[in-house]
């Protein structure tokens, strides 16, 4: 009985069935879509955060702008009438550096 028989003939034959496909790449799809979303939110934020931070820093520069043509006016004004207090009686020639402004 324990001898060798030549009619024995072994087969193996393997095959993966992917049965639950849809319920391991669900979760995958919807994972991808929420990181989507996110990132789109967040790049939407950032270009709000921008778009008001240039908005803020324009507002700036026109306001300066203002403050600086209105002193510059002023100055220019009170400039004028101090030359004329500070140089009443003096030659022009020696007072030029009130006049180089």
């Amino acid at each position: 009985m324990g001898g060798r028989r030549e009619d024995m003939v072994s087969l193996t034959v393997a095959i993966n069935l992917p049965l639950w496909r849809g319920s391991k790449l669900g979760p995958r799809v919807a994972e991808a879509t929420a990181m989507r979303d996110q990132t789109t939110s967040m790049l939407q934020a950032q270009q709000n955060e921008v778009s008001s931070r240039l908005r803020q820093e324009t507002a700036n520069v026109e306001q300066n702008f203002k403050s600086a043509r209105l002193y510059r006016a002023h100055s220019t004004a009170a400039g004028a009438a101090d030359r004329g207090v500070l140089t009443r009686g003096l030659p022009r020639e020696s007072c030029g550096f009130l006049y180089a402004a």
